[in-house]
This record gives structure tokens, sequence and C-alpha cells, in this order.
């Protein structure tokens, strides 16, 4: 019963992708990230949204595991690369996009986002946000990505830090410029004096590193101010700015 339940879902959510795919509705939308200290929207995370054939936008996060083992996955992540540059091309904010370990082992991904780099006048404000680390077996693979975009100009971000496995000798190897403190954590700092600990050491990490700290899902007032109290460097979630299409921002 639950495997022909589990079995139908996979295939409507594969029916939906492959329509997405087909019609070019894989969409970015543009979530803002707030300096502390300015209070302004100075860079976006470029966020995936998949349009049915209703209209109805998706969240990725439910088929996020079948398109990685479907044919369909690299096609996502370059579509959204793709759109992405396209839209801040004559923008002046910094704008981050997700890579994971499945995108930098995909040649194709890979030079399809050296191709782009080099085609994009101010490369300095493409963040690469790596996310998934637990799942990072090859760091070698990762590293030489790492190194090849910021021949560029481009940024690396950590995603997620604190959740899973995270590791701090990793983060002093991939020689990030942000790291995102996961919002497991930050969504409990205001409540439990165990997470603000947390948060404030991986903070001072950070900052030993010359790593700038962004708080992730920062949803209330009672939140923004632990953030702001802790030092981090920029701030991120509803409180802020929702996910957006470009023409809204």
């Amino acid at each position: 019963e639950e495997d022909e339940r589990a079995k139908q879902q996979n295939f409507e959510m594969l029916k939906i992708l492959e329509y997405a795919i087909g019609n070019d509705t894989i969409l970015p939308y543009y979530q803002g990230i707030v300096d502390i200290k300015t209070k302004q929207i100075g860079k976006y995370e470029s966020l995936m949204r998949i349009k049915d054939q209703t209209g109805k936008i998706h969240s990725p996060y439910p088929f996020l595991e079948i398109a990685k083992k479907s044919k369909y996955y690299p096609a996502m992540t370059q579509t959204i690369i793709k759109k992405t540059l396209s839209d801040f091309k004559d923008r002046t904010e910094e704008v981050s996009l997700n890579i994971s370990v499945y995108d930098i082992e995909n040649k194709d991904t890979v030079s399809m986002i050296k191709a782009l780099l080099a085609d994009f006048a101010e490369p300095h404000r493409i963040v690469f946000e790596l996310t998934e680390s637990e799942t990072i077996e090859d760091y070698a693979k990762i590293t030489e990505f790492i190194s090849e975009v910021k021949k560029f100009g481009a940024k690396i971000s950590i995603d997620d830090f604190g959740s899973g496995y995270s590791n701090f000798a990793y983060l002093a190897q991939f020689n990030a410029d942000f790291l995102k403190i996961d919002g497991s954590i930050i969504k409990n700092i205001a409540s439990d004096s165990l997470y603000y600990q947390v948060a404030d050491s991986i903070k001072d990490f950070a900052k030993k590193l010359g790593i700038k700290s962004v708080a992730e899902f920062v949803s209330n007032e009672d939140i923004a101010k632990k953030v702001e109290e802790l030092g981090i460097d920029y701030a991120q979630g509803f409180l802020y700015a929702v996910p957006k299409p470009i023409e809204e921002l």
C-alpha cells in the first residue's frame, strides 16, 4: 500500500519535472539577504521553483531526491544557473547559487559554469553556495571546483553549517568567503542559550578565518536581535524578504 502510493507520487513528480523542463518552467526566485549593519538587502540567493501544468509553483525539495536519480537533474541546475546569471548581469547586487556535489561531479554543468563566468562582466558578484557537505567524499573534486571558479573572481559560501556532519577542518580547506549558520540553530537562539553558544562559536571560528557569517531562517524580531547581538554579518529569512521572481525585486 505505502509502496504503491510512494511509487505513484514519484511518477507524478517526474511527470511535473518532465513538463517543466520541456516547457521551460523551472524558475529562479530570489530571496534578499540583509546586511546587519545597514539593514539593506545587498545580495540575493537564487532558489529553484517548479511551475506545473496548472501554473502552480512548487518548491524543489520534494523533487530533489527523485530528480537526482533521474536524467533531469543536470538540466534543472543548468537552467537555474543560466537564468540567474542572465537576470543579474545588469544589476549591482551579489547573487548566490546552490551547487551540490552532484553538480560538481557533472562535467557539463562545470564547463557551462566556467563558460558563463568567462562571459559575465562582474564575476565577483557570483557566489556558489556548497550544499550537502555530509555527502562529500571526494574533497579533491570540490577543492578543484572552488579554485577554478575563484580564478574568475567568483566567491564561495558554505551552506547549512552546523547541521549534519559539519566539519571545521574542511572549512579552512575550502577557502570560503561566506558561511551560513544552519537554520536549525538560528531558529532556537532566542529561546535556548545552548543554541546561542553554538551560533557564537561558529561565528567566532568564521571570523578567525576571515569568513563572513550569514544567519539563515531569521523569522522574527527576537531572533533578529540575537543575530545582531552575536555580531553575525548578514541575515536571511522571512522577517526580511520572501523569495520572489526577478520582476518583483
